[in-house]
């Protein structure tokens, strides 16, 4: 039974195979023309063509231009996600650069950081120094009022006795 099966399905291929023979044939096309690769293309045609059941050449060209499509659209795709992981690139790039500047800052806002310790030895220093010039200031006597008049008058009366 599988016997009688098989030989009729060589027989429909070779009839469909002449009947493609015939076609290339209508538009002066040889098989012994083409190369290997386009041989092997044409052994994948026929080879779709027996595994989905497509006879008719116009079936075959829904399911080239389908796919064609379905390769286009896988293409937009890839294209779209890889501008986008592009775009990521760059963010990540810029934010790296941005972490670099301020790990940089972090650095040097603690190498130039004062420690508790001496910032309040500093601030006891000012404090004592302050209150030095203070007390200072205070044993020093100050004259409240100055009469300037009876100044310019001794000073004249220098110079007068200076020039004689």
């Amino acid at each position: 039974m599988d016997n009688l099966k098989y030989q009729e399905e060589i027989k429909s291929l070779k009839t469909l195979a002449d009947h493609y023979e015939a076609q290339l044939k209508l538009v002066n096309i040889e098989l012994c023309e083409f190369n290997g690769s386009e041989l092997d293309i044409l052994e994948v045609c026929t080879g779709l063509q027996a595994d989905l059941y497509i006879h008719d050449l116009k079936n075959l060209h829904e399911f080239y231009y389908e796919k064609k499509k379905d390769g286009i659209e896988h293409k937009v795709i890839v294209m779209q996600q890889t501008a986008g992981v592009n775009e990521l690139k760059t963010v990540i790039a810029e934010t790296d650069k941005e972490i670099d500047i301020l790990e940089r800052f972090i650095e040097t806002a603690k190498a130039r950081r004062i420690p508790d310790a001496e910032l309040q030895q500093r601030k006891n220093h000012l404090e004592a120094t302050k209150q030095a010039l203070l007390d200072r200031q205070i044993s020093l006597k100050t004259i409240n009022e100055l009469n300037l008049d009876a100044l310019m008058d001794k000073i004249d009366i220098l110079e007068l006795e200076g020039s004689k």
